[in-house]
């Protein structure tokens, strides 16, 4: 399920953040891989106390590396990024296949859910999270 782009979604692709994160970022930064995400899931997992058939929201998703790690481990994964770019990365390396991430195109500051997930998380700040447990 696609949601349907409003007005101020629309807006905001002109805005710096709708398009910094697309597919320069992805080869600037090739050690954020998924290999990675596989390597810190686990510990992520355990931290966030989520378990197999939790369902959790990837805020911020990117090209989707730790949603497929987290479907790996039977979660059901909702990813969200506002990056057309890495929405299509993310759907091009997610087979489609049951229990894959679902990706949506959404703004982080105006999310259409409430109570659905068991845990939530953004990358960016796993990844900061991950190296100050280090």
């Amino acid at each position: 399920m696609s949601p349907v782009p409003t007005p101020d979604a629309l807006a905001l692709d002109s805005a710096w953040y709708a398009t910094a994160f697309d597919r320069l970022w992805l080869r600037l930064h090739p050690h954020r891989d998924d290999a990675e995400a596989t390597r810190h899931a686990p510990a992520l997992l355990a931290l966030l106390g989520l378990k197999a058939g939790d369902r959790v929201l990837d805020v911020g998703c990117g090209a989707g590396r730790y949603a497929r790690a987290f479907a790996a481990r039977g979660l059901k994964v909702t990813g969200v990024d506002l990056s057309q770019d890495m929405l299509e990365e993310a759907r091009a390396k997610s087979p489609s296949l049951p229990g894959m991430p679902i990706y949506m195109r959404w703004d982080a500051r105006s999310l259409p859910f409430a109570q659905q997930f068991e845990g939530a998380l953004h990358a960016v700040e796993v990844q900061a999270l991950w190296h100050a447990l280090q």
